[in-house]
């Protein structure tokens, strides 16, 4: 009976260890290469106003490329967030990248935010931010590979507004 129960138990581990065996994910350095990543994160803007807000980001225009795109427009919903790609290798859309990033109201107000800018709302909207990181995992020469990205996330909120109507 104790052959049995022991050739049971090794049976029961032997089948356990036969199943999927997860890869390893390794990082660049593990691996010895060196990557260009064709991005680095992402900027997050939160719209936490109750009405849409349209957000224009503007680049640079000494790169060709740029003045075939450049403004970028996007609608953010009320209480809603955007994602963009910061750090594209071809262009970006993010706010980290833009010269200038417009804030359109559904009044048709528009506020100009620069990131170097003395203005209140400027000012606010580029020190009311957070930082994380987040990861995604890619294959590299066969091999899972942990791309390490950071996420700063902006805010639209009713005092950017605010500040913004009360000194124009």
């Amino acid at each position: 009976m104790k052959h049995v129960l022991f050739y049971s138990f090794a049976l029961f581990f032997l089948l356990l260890s036969c199943g999927e065996k997860e890869e390893k994910i390794y990082t660049t350095e593990e691996l010895g290469v060196s990557v260009e990543w064709n991005y680095y994160g992402w900027n997050d803007v939160k719209n936490e106003t109750s009405s849409y807000v349209t957000l224009i980001t503007e680049y640079p225009l000494t790169n060709p490329y740029y003045k075939k795109i450049s403004p970028f427009s996007n609608t953010i919903s009320p209480h809603q967030s955007l994602r963009l790609q910061w750090g594209l290798n071809e262009h970006g859309t993010s706010i980290d990248e833009a010269w200038t990033v417009t804030i359109c109201l559904s009044d048709e107000t528009k506020i100009p935010c620069y990131q170097t800018s003395e203005t209140s709302w400027s000012k606010l909207f580029y020190s009311n931010t957070q930082k994380s990181k987040e990861s995604e995992i890619v294959e590299i020469e066969g091999k899972r590979v942990r791309h390490d990205l950071v996420v700063k996330t902006y805010h639209i909120t009713d005092e950017l507004i605010d500040l913004y109507k009360t000194d124009n």
